[in-house]
C-alpha cells in the first residue's frame, strides 16, 4: 500500500478566488508600507550614516523628477529604468545602514502597523457591501 499523502494546509490556491487575490495584494501593500515606514525611521535615526541619508534624498528626488534615463512614454522600458534605479539605491541603502539601526527601525515600524487593517481589504469589503450595518454576518 502506498504511503498516505500528507494533509495540506487549508490555503487557497493561487489565482483561485477574488478573496485570495485581495488577501495577496493586501499583504503586499502592508509589506511595502512597512518598508517605507522603516526607511523613514532609518532616515530620521541619529546613527544613520550621512551617505545613506543623501542616497535616500537623491532617490526620492529622482523618482519625483520628470527627468528619466529612459522616457516614461516608452511603454515598458520607461518604467523599468525607474524600478532598476530604485532597486539599486535601496539595496545600497540597506547595505550601508548599520544592522542594529535597521532592526530597531523595523521593530518600531512593525509595532506602529500592528493591529491595523490593510487598506485593500477595507476597500474590497466596502466595494462588495460586506461592511454595511444592515447586513447580518
Amino acid at each position: 500500500m502506498p504511503p498516505a499523502e500528507p494533509e495540506r494546509p487549508n490555503k487557497p490556491e493561487a489565482g483561485g478566488t477574488a478573496d485570495s487575490l485581495i488577501a495577496f495584494l493586501d499583504r503586499l501593500a502592508r509589506r511595502l508600507a512597512l518598508e517605507v515606514h522603516t526607511l523613514w525611521l532609518v532616515f530620521r535615526h541619529r546613527e544613520t550614516p550621512w551617505p545613506v541619508k543623501a542616497l535616500l534624498i537623491i532617490l526620492l528626488a529622482y523618482l519625483a523628477s520628470p527627468v528619466d534615463l529612459i522616457p516614461d512614454v516608452i511603454p515598458v522600458l520607461g518604467m523599468l529604468d525607474d524600478l532598476a534605479v530604485a532597486a539599486v539605491a535601496l539595496w545600497l541603502a540597506y547595505r550601508l545602514t548599520p544592522r542594529h539601526v535597521m532592526e530597531e527601525c523595523r521593530a518600531k515600524a512593525s509595532e506602529a502597523a500592528e493591529g491595523r487593517e490593510g487598506w485593500i481589504s477595507r476597500f474590497w469589503r466596502k466595494l462588495t457591501g460586506q461592511e454595511r450595518p444592515d447586513r447580518e454576518a
